[in-house]
């Protein structure tokens, strides 16, 4: 479970309890910084009620041994009513994995269990972890070599459907099986886990909005993709976070070209002014040659700007070799930013302004009637709630305007399945924590 400064719009919403967020033991990004409930004050919320969870219910409170997880699933309306062929996405490029237009997705059912490194005390401790997930998000969370043989079609499920590219629509992946090594502040993951660029994530308790920001797919080959390698990290002291490490690629269980990827992070934190700047990076060549490097970047700023506001800034650049016409560098960049009132310990309001700018055309995938090399930038207007019904029960409503800007004249656009430059999205999930 990747870990970026803690999601700092949920801050009262966290301390009500409401989300109750996977245990990180093999978590690459998660040392033992300040939590999300530490930050602020937020009133009543410190004696409200406390989330069920399964691990009391077997009997698991006092041990080592943790499980955990949710079931997500949701509905979303698109105005242009652009149905859905047979690859299955209809709302895309944007919204992520809201992908089927005017349809009903069981998005995850999402298990966890593991062992947490303990780090309280002056020990060497070992901490293990594996994550399964059922639904259609498993499409964006399989591996080359574990999930997909690999030629890339798939091992564990159908390749025959209504689920994104045409797979099946509903299957199963495992996205983490990593050991966590700990001394102190200093940490060592090794296995299979969550990348750790980016501020969204694959995983929807890390997120405010059920549709995704453009750069979760389109800034490398997905920010938070599951990867395997490698990664340290150590608390240098109360401010400052490093990490690094290397890794087969992005979506790899299997190396496909032998060659390497490297990541590191940087975090610099001041808790006294509720304040998180984080810097991530990943890069290596993702092709089967291994010719055409790939550079990803992403810089963050979280600030709790009083107990009812906070504000995220998520900016993100990336190039990749030898894709763009004439075999020149492609480029993208893309900036986000979050701004949430909490209005009560039960309700969350937020809006997100998304930009992307696909440079050279590269990065989002060509549709029917949209050509493959279409440089322009996306937007993405998003108006949300959280609204924390019970402690175990988040409904996020939201309704979106998606609108394209071509870098000189273009056939119609990239929505609709090729035929708009814009749309509008209603959208809601309801988010179970167990």
């Amino acid at each position: 479970m990747t870990c970026r400064p803690r999601a700092l719009l949920l801050a009262c919403a966290a301390l009500a309890g409401a989300v109750a967020p996977i245990a990180a033991a093999a978590d690459p990004g998660c040392g033992d910084e300040i939590a999300c409930g530490d930050l602020v004050d937020c009133g009543s919320a410190a004696a409200a009620p406390v989330p069920w969870t399964l691990d009391d219910c077997l009997g698991l409170g006092d041990s080592d041994f943790f499980i955990a997880g949710h079931v997500q699933q949701g509905l979303n309306v698109n105005s242009r009513n652009p149905g859905n062929p047979a690859a299955g996405f209809g709302n895309s490029p944007a919204a992520g994995l809201v992908y089927r237009a005017n349809d009903y997705l069981l998005n995850q059912l999402y298990v966890s269990m593991g062992n947490v490194a303990d780090t309280s005390r002056d020990a060497f401790d070992i901490g293990y972890q594996v994550d399964l997930v059922y639904g259609s998000d498993y499409v964006f969370l399989r591996s080359l070599g574990l999930e997909r043989h690999r030629d890339g079609t798939n091992r564990w499920n159908g390749d025959d459907g209504s689920g994104y590219g045409g797979v099946q629509r509903y299957g199963l992946a495992m996205p983490e099986l990593a050991a966590t090594f700990a001394y102190e502040e200093t940490r060592l993951t090794v296995g299979h886990f969550y990348n750790i660029l980016g501020h969204e994530a694959l995983i929807p308790t890390e997120n405010f909005y059920y549709t995704s920001n453009y750069a979760l797919f389109f800034n490398g080959y997905g920010e938070s993709v599951p990867i395997t390698g490698a990664f340290l990290q150590t608390q240098l002291d109360e401010h400052w976070l490093v990490g690094g490490g290397f890794h087969r690629g992005q979506g790899k269980w299997e190396d496909n070209n032998n060659k390497l990827n490297g990541v590191g992070m940087i975090e610099w934190a001041n808790t006294a002014k509720n304040l998180f700047l984080t810097y991530t990076f990943d890069v290596g060549a993702e092709d089967d040659a291994g010719q055409n490097a790939v550079f990803a970047q992403c810089a963050i700023l979280e600030w709790q700007i009083s107990k009812r506001w906070g504000y995220v800034l998520n900016s993100c650049y990336g190039s990749e070799e030898n894709v763009a016409a004439g075999g020149a560098t492609g480029r993208w960049y893309g900036i986000a930013n979050y701004l949430a009132h909490s209005v009560s310990d039960k309700l969350v309001l937020g809006i997100r302004y998304d930009f992307f700018d696909d440079v050279d055309g590269t990065r989002v995938f060509p549709r029917a009637g949209f050509p493959a090399l279409a440089p322009g930038a996306y937007h993405g207007l998003t108006l949300g709630a959280n609204w924390f019904m019970i402690p175990n029960a988040t409904l996020r409503p939201e309704v979106r305007w998606d609108w394209f800007s071509p870098d000189g004249a273009l056939p119609p656009g990239p929505f609709d399945n090729g035929v708009a430059r814009s749309q509008f999205m209603a959208a809601v999930d309801l988010l179970v924590t167990f």
